[in-house]
């Protein structure tokens, strides 16, 4: 009897420990989706950032403007650029310390689990215990 328990118990663990296995599997799935969108935002941006200035080098190309003026110009798209990349690198942190914090939320799930299947075994084997006389009562 003792040995179908253990086997129904290991089964049980093992059962919620694939479940906690799927949901893990899948929160990651979709940190890569996420991930994956960022990128494309990132090349979106970058294809755009380039499609910019080459329309930016076609047209000092073909004007003849005053040196200041032309300086003018290239200083405030990059003053834009800069902006830009600063928002993204700042996107880009957040989502790092999101993912961090899921992680540690994880862990931390990890440990209740533990817990609860630790008290649930010791549990188990005091009503056993209890029930084949190896304890007495009070």
């Amino acid at each position: 009897m003792s040995v179908m328990i253990e086997q129904d118990l290991n089964e049980y663990l093992d059962q919620k420990f694939s479940n906690f296995e799927n949901k893990f599997e899948e929160k990651f799935e979709q940190i890569d989706k996420k991930i994956d969108k960022i990128d494309q935002k990132i090349d979106k941006f970058a294809n755009e950032v380039k499609t910019r200035f080459d329309k930016v080098d076609e047209r000092l190309g073909k004007l003849e403007i005053g040196p200041t003026r032309l300086e003018g110009e290239l200083k405030r798209v990059e003053e834009k650029l800069e902006a830009q990349g600063t928002q993204i690198k700042t996107e880009i942190q957040s989502f790092e310390n999101k993912v961090d914090g899921m992680g540690k939320r994880i862990e931390f799930q990890e440990f209740i689990n533990k817990s609860v299947v630790a008290g649930f075994i010791i549990t188990i084997l005091g009503s056993f215990a209890k029930l084949f006389g190896l304890i007495g009562n009070p």
